[in-house]
């Protein structure tokens, strides 16, 4: 069946309203799956059941269970890409005096803050990992024992800024000021990577110009969504747009991209009639998300163990 064909487009509509009412329930069904085994469960998008709070306690829920059943719990929404070490991306946020101090504790700080930004305001803040291959950069977190090998997060950690909000503390007052403040606080910190602001319309994107080789050294890098595509649009879904998207900036990139979470499967969808002629991805990924109508961001994570990219629309 051909890219974007309708059969095609059908069963994915199907098989995605499906998931995503499994999706709704994810983390009751992980967390009494968990509990059957007399284990604890930690929120992480490589579902770890743990006999107490600490990490190298946790053991993957495929320990516990059958791959068919960890495979119908992955398909309901799961992407990336970070065994839980007790961190939570969920930021802190208190307001004194016209400054709001953000707080986040995680693996991948800058992802925490965009999710805290976005939750507390409303900002459209997206996020591009850099693809980490420094052993220094990477934190060997645990074993399967089901042949999977380890999993390894972003060596990351505690990120706490104070920014300047309005009077009312209901917003920033310069939001991309703020995020540039972040940005070059994070650059500084000695985290992985290193990150710049791009400001497209009313998004705030950040994106990786920077990592250590293999030996720590630092060099250059771009964002796979650096990639400029065409694509014909022919009416196709925006989930069809998507895919050729995806496959286009693979081809270019040489990373193999996989969609993790899509708004575009489930729902009546409108057919995409624009074409787009040698545009950069991220912006035709910004023009299907605006499509959407309803405010969205995007996450482009990478898997330090398998080098693969996933990218999530949420």
């Amino acid at each position: 069946m051909g890219l974007g064909s309708p059969d095609g487009d059908f069963r994915d509509r199907r098989l995605h309203r499906f998931t995503e009412t499994l999706s709704s329930f994810e983390e009751l069904f992980l967390r009494l799956a968990c509990q059957a085994k007399d284990l604890v469960y930690l929120p992480a998008d490589h579902l770890l059941c743990s006999k107490g709070k600490n990490s190298s306690a946790m053991k993957p829920i495929l320990t516990f269970y059958s791959k068919s059943f960890v495979l119908l719990l992955t398909v309901a929404g799961f992407g990336v890409v970070a065994v839980s070490q007790g961190l939570s991306p969920d930021g802190q946020v208190t307001q004194e005096n016209g400054k709001a101090t953000i707080s986040v504790d995680y693996v991948r700080p800058l992802e925490a803050i965009t999710k805290t930004l976005a939750k507390e305001y409303g900002l459209l803040v997206t996020f591009e990992e850099a693809p980490l291959i420094y052993s220094g950069d990477r934190s060997d977190v645990a074993e399967s024992q089901a042949g999977r090998g380890r999993y390894f997060n972003p060596r990351g950690g505690r990120l706490t800024l104070s920014l300047e909000t309005t009077p009312d503390g209901k917003a920033l007052k310069s939001p991309a000021g703020s995020v540039a403040q972040i940005v070059a606080a994070y650059n500084q910190s000695g985290y992985p990577g290193r990150y710049k602001l791009l400001v497209a319309e009313s998004y705030l994107q950040i994106v990786p110009v920077a990592r250590a080789d293999a030996r720590g050294v630092m060099e250059q890098v771009q964002s796979p969504l650096d990639a400029v595509v065409t694509i014909k649009a022919n009416g196709r879904s925006p989930h069809s747009i998507l895919r050729e998207l995806v496959r286009l900036v693979s081809e270019q990139s040489g990373f193999e991209i996989r969609i993790g979470r899509s708004p575009f499967l489930t729902g009546d969808q409108k057919a995409v009639q624009k074409d787009f002629s040698r545009e950069p991805a991220r912006a035709i990924l910004r023009a299907l998300v605006e499509a959407s109508n309803k405010p969205r961001i995007w996450y482009l994570l990478f898997d330090i163990r398998s080098g693969v990219y996933y990218l999530s629309i949420i």
